[in-house]
């Protein structure tokens, strides 16, 4: 029987990422984000982008739409977002299974917190 150890599924995980993850997201953020990522070259929307699906997977996040999701919210409208405490605090307590984590942000985070969140400086 084949075993594959937690180091040997990184290495998988992160190959996926690059060759196939990134790629598409980043076509996606020049089709829907235009304007967000206009002044960034390829290798600079890679950069960011595979930095971005870093934060969501370790996040928790693990459906594609979930990812896309947090990746367009990070690149356009809240850079930074999941750094807000009350938007840590929900990631700490949401269900590790969940596929509709996103969603469920959003419907249980109060408005009030993503003014903050839009309000806050981006460091960068």
């Amino acid at each position: 029987m084949l075993t594959i150890d937690t180091k040997q599924q990184a290495v998988f995980e992160k190959e996926i990422r690059q060759k196939q993850v990134i790629p598409e997201l980043c076509q996606h953020l020049r089709d829907k984000h235009a304007k967000a990522v206009a002044q960034l070259n390829d290798d600079q929307l890679n950069l960011i982008t595979e930095k971005s699906v870093c934060s969501a997977e370790a996040l928790g996040l693990t459906s594609k739409n979930d990812i896309y999701s947090f990746v367009s919210l990070d690149m356009d409208l809240f850079p930074g977002f999941y750094t807000h405490p009350a938007v840590q605090a929900f990631f700490k307590d949401a269900k590790p299974d969940s596929p509709t984590k996103m969603i469920d942000l959003f419907t249980s985070v109060p408005f009030e917190v993503w003014n903050q969140v839009k309000m806050r400086p981006v460091d960068g």
